[in-house]
C-alpha cells in the first residue's frame, strides 16, 4: 500500500509520540502501588492508543477507500463512477467535470449549436481520460473543432463492448438520438482474457467484472462509526486493487504476469475471439437499427512501452481483434478510422495509452480530416 509521504510522516509523528507516551505511562504504573491509579493509567492508555488507531485508520481511508472515510461520507462524496443496474457504472455527477454521466466536452451551462446533429463517442479510459483536466481531453478538442455537432462522451474507464452497448441503450431509453458516432475498440475486450482467474473464464466476463457498490450498499455500514473497523471490512471485503472504484468492479487476477498465466490468456483468446466478433457485430446492428452513422476509431498504444510481458501479449491480442474489427466495418461498409497513421512523437502518449493534451490535438485533426471527407 502506497501513502502519501505527509500522510505517512504524520503517522509516524504520532505513533513515535505514542511510543513515548506508552512509555511515560507504563513507568508511572510501575512507580505506583495504588491499584486506582494503576488501573487509571491502563485505561489513559487504552483509549489514547485506540484514538491514535481510529485517527490513522481515517487517514488510510482517505487514501485508499475514499467513500468510507467519515469525512468524505459527511460531504457527501461519491466515487468517480457511480453504479447502475444495467451499464454498470457511469461517470458520477457529483464531479463538475460530469453533466447527465457525460464527461464534459465544453463548459458546463454552454451547448453546442446541434444544428448538424450529435456526434456520441463510445468508449473506454481512453476516452474518459480521467488522468488529464477536462479541457486536455480528446472530446472537448472534438468539440471545439466540430462547433456545429454536439459531442456527447460516454466513454469510462474498465469499459469492453458489452459496456458499450448496454450504456448506448440506456441512453437510447433517454431519448437521446444521435445521428453520427464514434466507437473507439477498446484494449478491455482483451485485458478479459489477460484476467482470467486460474483458467477460469465466463463468455459474460462475469469472472472479472464483480457487482459494483458492494462494500457502500451493506447495510452495516451506515452504522458502524468506526474508522478502523470501516478500514477492517474495506480490506476484508474491497481490497485494494488500485483507483476508489476498482475495488468494487473489476477483480484484478494476482498473478496476471506470469509466464503460465499469460500462456493461458493466449489459449483462452484463441478459443473465444468469436465473441469481439459477436459482440461488435451487436452493436453495429443496433446503431442500423436506429440509423446511427458509425464510425470505428483503432486502439492506438505506444508500442515502446509494450515490448515486455505480458504487455506484448496486449498488443498481440488488440492487433488481432482489431483485424477483426477492420474485416467488419469493410463487410458494413464502415469509416475505419486508423490512428496507425498519425505521427505521435515523444510525450504524446504516456504510460501505455494514455494520452497527453498534445497528443489529443492529433487524435482530434486526424479524426476530424476523416469525417469531413465522409
Amino acid at each position: 500500500m502506497i501513502l502519501d509521504r505527509v500522510i505517512k510522516r504524520q503517522i509516524i509523528i504520532i505513533l513515535l509520540a505514542l511510543l513515548l507516551l506508552g512509555g511515560g505511562l507504563v513507568a508511572l504504573w510501575s512507580l505506583s502501588n495504588h491499584l486506582w491509579l494503576n488501573g487509571a493509567l491502563t485505561l489513559v492508555g487504552l483509549v489514547l492508543f485506540y484514538g491514535v488507531l481510529e485517527y490513522v485508520a481515517e487517514r488510510v481511508l482517505e487514501i485508499k477507500f475514499p467513500t468510507l472515510a467519515k469525512r468524505n461520507q459527511s460531504a457527501g462524496l461519491e466515487p468517480r463512477m457511480t453504479p447502475h443496474p444495467f451499464a454498470h457504472f457511469l461517470p458520477s455527477n457529483a464531479y463538475e467535470d460530469v453533466e447527465d454521466h457525460f464527461r464534459l466536452s465544453a463548459p458546463s451551462g454552454s451547448a453546442a449549436s446541434g444544428e448538424e446533429g450529435t456526434l456520441y463517442l463510445a468508449g473506454d479510459c481512453t476516452l474518459f481520460e480521467k488522468h488529464l483536466l477536462v479541457e486536455d481531453s480528446l472530446a472537448w478538442q472534438l468539440q471545439t473543432r466540430l462547433p456545429t455537432l454536439k459531442v456527447l462522451n460516454t466513454g469510462a474507464p474498465h469499459y469492453t463492448l458489452y459496456h458499450m452497448t448496454h450504456r448506448l441503450i440506456f441512453d437510447l431509453n433517454r431519448n437521446i438520438r444521435p445521428e453520427r458516432m464514434l466507437l473507439f475498440l477498446s484494449v478491455n475486450d482483451f485485458l478479459v482474457f489477460v484476467n482470467h482467474h486460474e483458467g477460469r473464464f465466463s463468455p459474460n466476463y462475469e469472472h472479472f467484472y464483480r457487482p459494483y457498490g458492494l462494500l457502500q450498499e451493506l447495510p452495516i455500514m451506515d452504522k458502524v462509526r468506526s474508522s478502523l473497523f470501516r478500514l477492517i471490512l474495506g480490506v476484508s471485503i474491497g481490497g485494494f486493487l488500485g483507483d476508489n472504484y476498482d475495488h468494487f468492479c473489476v477483480d484484478v487476477a494476482e498473478d496476471f504476469y506470469t509466464e503460465e498465466s499469460i500462456q493461458t490468456a493466449r489459449a483462452l483468446f484463441d478459443q473465444n475471439r468469436h465473441l469481439f466478433r459477436e459482440s461488435l457485430l451487436r452493436f453495429i446492428k443496433l446503431c442500423r437499427l436506429n440509423h446511427i452513422e458509425l464510425s470505428l476509431v483503432t486502439f492506438h498504444c505506444n508500442e515502446e512501452d509494450m515490448k515486455n510481458e505480458p504487455r506484448s501479449t496486449y498488443l498481440r491480442g488488440i492487433k488481432a481483434q482489431q483485424e477483426d474489427a477492420k474485416k467488419l466495418a469493410d463487410e458494413y461498409g464502415l469509416s475505419w478510422i486508423d490512428l496507425d497513421d498519425v505521427t505521435f512523437e515523444e510525450g504524446d502518449i504516456v504510460s501505455k495509452w494514455q494520452y497527453t493534451g498534445s497528443g489529443n490535438l492529433k487524435r482530434a485533426d486526424h479524426i476530424v480530416a476523416h469525417l469531413a471527407n465522409r
